[in-house]
């Protein structure tokens, strides 16, 4: 890739939890609009807006923009929610509320030097059916609507018309995560073509108006069918480049036999061979296309093994390198999980969301859930590759509906909080009162050009 007119590869962090709230990243239950409105239904309207603009403010600022660039990072993505932008109810008017942060942190990592990704993590209708699409619904609307496709498109022209003149603007990642599998309206093929579609329209509105600009397209996620899906024609221009996401770990923990194929070694050079054969697809399909690759998410969960766990990620690392691939590290921040710094255990808001009391009646709700569903439904009427996904698609109808339930109990301890509390709760996410994971971080500064 290039970036300022010089060769350039992306090694930087992913900003996600800022602007398109995430379940685990803030401690509470839900999507982005679940969680919003259920704070100001349960605690009222001045009390979310204190927390959510002290919240803003606290969990990504020049602070931190400057300590990412000292860091060795050249890059950060931005994940951006439709919503902040514009309404259902009315389509295509954008608020100028939505657009501040965004130039706020465009003028920042100018500032510092740092390029900037922009990402539409949650699109209208949604292109995949998790909570981080801030998708209720559980069905990808997105392909089968072509009002929802329009807005996407009118949308990226927009970003586009705002930004493609700025310094330090990288490029455009269209979609996170499409999915193009589910069990609806909609033939997968269909889904995919629609996919395709889309892309094809969001890099002709860009090209109107930003000639240059870096387009990044994700293929469906690998439980979707991956980049098989992913029309090469798109990659005719000379400034697209493909985008893919792995969680290693994740993978294992879902079902990959990483023991049945590498004998249990967890040496950092078994796991360079277990990721160049598990990334196979995507590097034949840059041999197709010719274009850069990006690792757009990857991380390191807390808890995991801490060997398998540094292994792994050395290993993912060191293979990126070897075949000058970019990666952007998920995540600067969150709560607890994958983030490179998280507010430390004393922080009001921390031991809100870490309440013993509260996390066993959780855990309790959501073994029941399981039991339930495996006793009654599984045992009864099975599960076969005939009706994987409608079993799959009926079990996250049923985690959705369990979520509202837990998040709208989950906040009902706060009821009675002052707008001044609830923001100094939110203030948890300063820098000042985070720590990082020093494990995560002294392992990925070895592959930092400054270090």
């Amino acid at each position: 890739m290039t970036y300022d007119e010089q060769p350039f590869r992306p090694l930087g962090v992913n900003l996600g939890g800022w602007l398109n709230l995430e379940a685990y990243m803030i401690g509470l239950e839900g999507t982005d609009w679940q969680i919003r409105t259920a704070m100001r239904s349960q605690l009222g309207e001045a009390e979310a807006a204190a927390f959510f603009g002290a919240y803003e403010k606290a969990f990504v600022n020049e602070t931190d923009i400057r300590e990412i660039a000292h860091l060795g990072f050249n890059t950060v993505r931005i994940p951006l929610n439709w919503r902040r932008f514009e309404d259902e109810a009315a389509p295509f008017v954008y608020h100028e509320s939505g657009f501040a942060p965004v130039e706020a942190l465009f003028d920042w990592c100018g500032r510092h030097g740092l390029a900037v990704l922009l990402d539409l993590h949650a699109a209208p209708g949604g292109q995949n059916t998790t909570p981080p699409a801030d998708n209720p619904t559980g069905y990808a609307q997105l392909w089968q609507s072509r009002h929802a496709q329009d807005r996407v498109i009118a949308w990226w022209k927009e970003m586009a018309r705002r930004f493609h003149n700025h310094p330090a603007l990288l490029g455009y990642n269209l979609l996170n995560e499409p999915q193009v599998n589910q069990h609806g309206e909609m033939e997968i093929g269909e889904q995919a073509a629609a996919m395709n579609r889309l892309y094809a329209e969001c890099i002709e509105a860009i090209r109107t108006i930003d000639a240059a600009g870096w387009i990044v397209l994700s293929p469906p996620v690998r439980t979707s069918g991956g980049c098989r899906h992913l029309d090469p024609d798109l990659f005719e221009d000379v400034h697209t480049a493909l985008s893919y996401h792995h969680y290693p770990l994740a993978s294992y923990e879902r079902g990959i036999n990483f023991e049945a194929d590498r004998s249990g070694e967890d040496s950092p050079e078994a796991w360079y061979a277990f990721l160049e054969e598990q990334t196979g697809e995507e590097a034949a399909y840059a041999e197709k296309i010719r274009r850069p690759v990006l690792l757009g998410e990857f991380g390191w969960p807390q808890g995991a093994d801490p060997g398998r766990a540094a292994a792994s990620m050395q290993a993912q690392l060191q293979l990126h390198k070897d075949r000058g691939w970019g990666w952007l590290l998920w995540a600067w921040k969150d709560l607890r999980k994958l983030g490179l710094y998280q507010p430390t255990p004393e922080q009001e808001w921390t031991r809100f969301v870490n309440d013993p009391a509260w996390r066993a009646r959780r855990s309790r709700c959501r073994e029941a859930f399981a039991a339930h569903f495996d006793n009654t439904y599984i045992a009864e009427l099975g599960k076969d590759e005939r009706n994987a996904l409608v079993y799959d698609a009926a079990w996250g109808d049923g985690q959705r509906g369990l979520n509202r339930i837990l998040l709208e109990r989950q906040l009902r301890a706060l009821v009675g909080a002052s707008p001044e509390a609830m923001a100094t709760m939110a203030e948890a996410f300063l820098l000042q009162n985070c720590r990082n994971r020093r494990e995560v971080l002294s392992l990925v500064e070895a592959f930092l050009p400054s270090r």
